[in-house]
């Protein structure tokens, strides 16, 4: 999960980090557009947030797609704190 990683070491102290994903545990490329992407769930989440140094998970909730072709699609939502004092 570099892209995550990366993102959590941009943040100064005390930042805080909005992110979303496609609840799953896969990670696939679109045939069609060729584009990556990565699904999430809790548990892979808590997994990559305790390798990182610092992380805090904040708050974390699921909501559904509002697309209409995609009702039936699940997204899990975190808010990701770096501790530490902002400065």
């Amino acid at each position: 999960m570099t892209v995550l990683s990366n993102l959590f070491l941009s943040l100064r102290n005390g930042g805080v980090l909005y992110a979303s994903w496609k609840c799953g545990e896969a990670e696939r490329v679109e045939d069609s557009s060729g584009r990556f992407f990565s699904d999430m769930n809790e548990i892979l989440l808590t997994q990559y947030l305790q390798l990182m140094d610092n992380s805090e998970l904040e708050e974390i909730w699921y909501t559904k797609d509002v697309r209409n072709n995609y009702v039936s699609q699940n997204w899990i939502n975190a808010i990701i704190k770096k501790r530490g004092d902002a400065s």
